[in-house]
């Protein structure tokens, strides 16, 4: 009995000691780290800049950010706590710290700095007025805008809208009424709060001069066969409109001079089986011209017309350009199109026929597709060149790009519907003697090259043919004088 309570007091004795030894090797060991790992607050820009060396938070927000009143959301470590947590409401106009405690009970101070980010632009970008005559010239290198509304306008209660760079303020405020019968100072503070800057506004009424032109500028009806021919040195309008056409009830239309007035007015139906006469008076209510308008039927005759009008298909990549001189139709195709299986549209002349006709599938590959157009007299025909190209194909462009005189008064206006090309230059300028410089496409050359003196006094051609040699475009430049 002895032995067996010794036996068991042993195993006790053992048992325990084996729990002692297991736990010392078992010993947990706690956390130290007390790092921000990611941190953000509302209206932040970017990221932030987390610096794990000097303990800090860097942090830039949108300038209209309230920086008294934000909640940041940030991560820390595992295991670890904040002090305050994230998502705490707390007042970061100046630098905050946010005391992280790791699970060994180590702390570390981090500084938390949130700063605004404000522009710093004070420039009024746009300026209007109801009554203006035209846009507002606004210099920005001076500050100054100058400004024409309409004659008899009230200077002394106008309301302007502007527009300020971003963020910034105005004094006074956009759409305040005001006095600008004289020059008027408006204040643009920018919206860091500290770059100010004051622009001078100039209010100016247009010439109150009334107008002495009682011309009719155009003159069309809807049965006509072309074009009205207006003579303004005897002030007679002649326009043919289709045979059989009942001339005892026609509704022309016309324009009339800046401000002038018709006794016959604009869209009234009218018998013009004779000479119908139109009084007009100009803008000022004293200059009066009195215009004969003849209104003649077509002979019947079959027409000789052999125009190709318009030119579309499904594919095309912009709109066309149709040469009635050289008879040439140019226009490109989208990017990857089949031009051997192209089904064009298009408008001839009236009664006119084509092959291949409108809505005919055909090879549209070679370059160029010939039409040919008989016109309505069966008798009279013409062959029309179509170029088609891919948009992005620079071996078919054949156009100018820019153009220039050194005596040029503004830019060149480049149609490259028409072709043309109309620049204006001093009013001095000796047109006989004129050197352009221009460019082409990248590739084509031109008859004549750029920087060949010329004389311009009538309108000038200028041959350019694509890189790939497949495409002459004849280019016209129209040169007028300042002030002609």
């Amino acid at each position: 009995m002895k032995t067996k309570k010794k036996i068991l007091f042993m195993t006790l004795i053992v048992g325990f000691l084996t729990t002692v030894y297991s736990c010392q090797d078992d010993e947990v060991v706690l956390s130290s780290e007390k790092d921000i790992l990611s941190f953000s607050v509302p209206g932040q820009i970017g990221q932030a800049t987390i610096n794990n060396t000097n303990l800090t938070v860097e942090v830039e927000v949108e300038c209209e950010t309230d920086l008294t009143d934000l909640a940041p959301t940030f991560a820390i470590s595992d295991k670890a706590t904040s002090s305050p947590t994230s998502g705490t409401a707390s007042d970061y106009s100046s630098q905050k710290t946010i005391t992280v405690r790791a699970e060994d009970q180590t702390s570390a101070a981090w500084k938390v700095i949130i700063s605004k980010v404000c522009a710093e632009g004070t420039d009024i970008l746009t300026f209007t007025i109801p009554q203006q005559t035209g846009d507002a010239d606004i210099d920005n290198l001076g500050n100054n805008i100058a400004i024409e509304v309409a004659n008899g306008t009230d200077l002394t209660s106008l309301t302007p809208s502007w527009t300020l760079s971003e963020g910034a303020t105005s004094d006074p405020e956009t759409d305040t009424e005001g006095d600008y019968s004289s020059k008027v100072t408006i204040t643009v503070t920018a919206e860091n709060g500290e770059d100010v800057e004051e622009w001078e506004v100039e209010v100016t009424e247009a010439d109150g001069d009334l107008s002495n032109e009682a011309d009719i500028l155009t003159f069309t009806i809807p049965q006509e066969t072309g074009p009205a021919d207006i003579s303004n040195v005897t002030n007679r309008i002649a326009i043919e409109v289709a045979n059989g056409t009942d001339l005892t009830s026609l509704t022309p239309e016309w324009t009339l001079s800046d401000g002038a007035t018709s006794d016959l007015v604009s869209g009234t139906t009218g018998d013009y089986s004779g000479t119908v006469r139109i009084t007009v008076t100009a803008e000022n209510g004293e200059d009066v011209e009195k215009w004969d308008v003849t209104v003649t039927e077509d002979d019947g005759l079959l027409s000789a017309e052999t125009d190709i009008l318009s030119f579309n298909f499904p594919e095309q990549a912009g709109v066309h350009s149709i040469n009635d001189a050289t008879h040439q139709i140019f226009i490109d195709a989208l990017n990857g199109t089949d031009r051997t299986n192209l089904t064009p549209t298009f408008e001839l002349s009236p009664g006119a026929t084509s092959v291949p006709a409108s809505g005919a599938t055909a090879d549209y590959s070679v370059v160029p597709t010939i039409i040919t157009v008989t016109a309505e007299n069966n008798s009279t025909t013409q062959e029309w060149q179509v170029f088609i190209a891919e948009a992005s194909d620079p071996n078919n462009k054949a156009d100018i790009i820019a153009f220039s005189f050194p005596e040029q008064t503004g830019a060149a206006t480049i149609d490259g519907l028409t072709k043309t090309i109309f620049i204006e230059v001093a009013s001095g300028t000796d047109l006989s003697n004129l050197t352009p410089t221009f460019t082409i496409s990248p590739g084509a050359a031109s008859v004549p090259l750029s920087g060949t003196a010329d004389s311009f006094i009538l309108p000038y051609k200028i041959d350019v043919t694509s890189e790939s040699g497949a495409l002459t475009v004849d280019w016209t430049v129209e040169v007028t004088k300042e002030g002609s």
